[in-house]
């Protein structure tokens, strides 16, 4: 029973190969494909003779990578069948084959991801009895990791999607945003909040919030960070709103209207998102009303 290098397909031999496959694909890149890793994974680390995997989607199962090339071009008429067969049951599938002018025991596992098959790893030895028992075991263990590989990489590509969206919600609001950690410093800010501060995004990241936009009052005295709505939105964990006066970088006051929420994780306060907009238009426009009552 030897195949590819005159390698024993004995239970330690699987085992052996499948503890190597697993670091081995635990360490795969998000950039990287799957398919084509877990072809060098079964010729290279499980020494198969031929090895492919077949990518399913809805216009059926669709070569996607094999080793050694071509080898799964000229196989048997009866392929068709047994992928489909995998596709439909979830199960692994045993056939024998012939790929050019040798024959082999194949096996077919189901790649899984979300409780649906995804693709299909073939794997193939130059032998004349059936592939081990122990060694079908790691190797289906083996498909298990890679579909695994696949719902990593689609929550990945998801999260990436995520944060461009996020990005663009911070970038095109017309109100400012910026979020604090537990000591008040800013974990991020939009353009809009930059400049209606006075600052450039840049500069004003990881920089104490209130010792540098809250400061002071607008008479000129001290506003204690302890006596600050805004601030204790960290400490206590109660969502704030209402009016206060921010000091943009050239001095000068302007008035806002805020909601400050905190940010839990696990049940501890990790920061806050303050929301904020000016309203000196606003205000004007009340002064100019009370006085035309007046």
């Amino acid at each position: 029973m030897m195949s590819n290098g005159a390698v024993p397909l004995t239970p330690a031999f699987g085992f052996q190969a499948f503890s190597h496959a697993a670091q081995y694909l635990a360490g795969l890149l998000p950039s990287a494909d799957p398919f084509a890793e877990g072809v060098q994974v079964a010729s290279k680390i499980f020494r198969a003779d031929w090895a492919a995997v077949y990518a399913v989607n809805a216009g059926g199962p669709r070569l996607a990578a094999q080793q050694p090339e071509g080898a799964f071009e000229q196989g048997e008429t009866g392929l068709a069948d047994t992928l489909q067969q995998v596709i439909e049951s979830g199960f692994l599938a045993r056939e024998r084959l012939r790929m050019g002018a040798r024959w082999g025991r194949f096996a077919f596992l189901p790649v899984g991801r979300a409780g649906r098959v995804e693709a299909i790893l073939a794997v193939g030895y130059a032998i004349e009895e059936d592939i081990p028992k122990e060694l079908l075991e790691a190797l289906l263990a083996v498909a298990g990791i890679l579909g695994s590989v696949l719902a990593r990489q689609e929550a990945d590509a998801a999260f990436k999607r995520l944060h461009q969206l996020y990005g663009l919600i911070l970038e095109s609001s017309g109100e400012g945003i910026f979020g604090l950690d537990t000591q008040g410093r800013h974990t991020f800010v939009n353009p809009t909040a930059a400049r209606l501060l006075g600052y450039s995004v840049a500069e004003l990241g990881g920089r104490h919030s209130h010792s540098t936009w809250h400061y002071r009052h607008p008479d000129g005295s001290q506003y204690p960070d302890q006596d600050c709505p805004i601030c204790a939105v960290l400490r206590d964990g109660q969502e704030r709103y209402g009016e206060e006066w921010f000091l943009r970088r050239d001095g000068a006051f302007f008035p806002v209207e805020y909601v400050s929420t905190p940010i839990r994780e696990g049940g501890r306060i990790v920061g806050a998102v303050v929301n904020f907009r000016d309203i000196t238009q606003r205000k004007t426009s009340e002064g100019v009303m009370t006085r035309y009552r007046e």
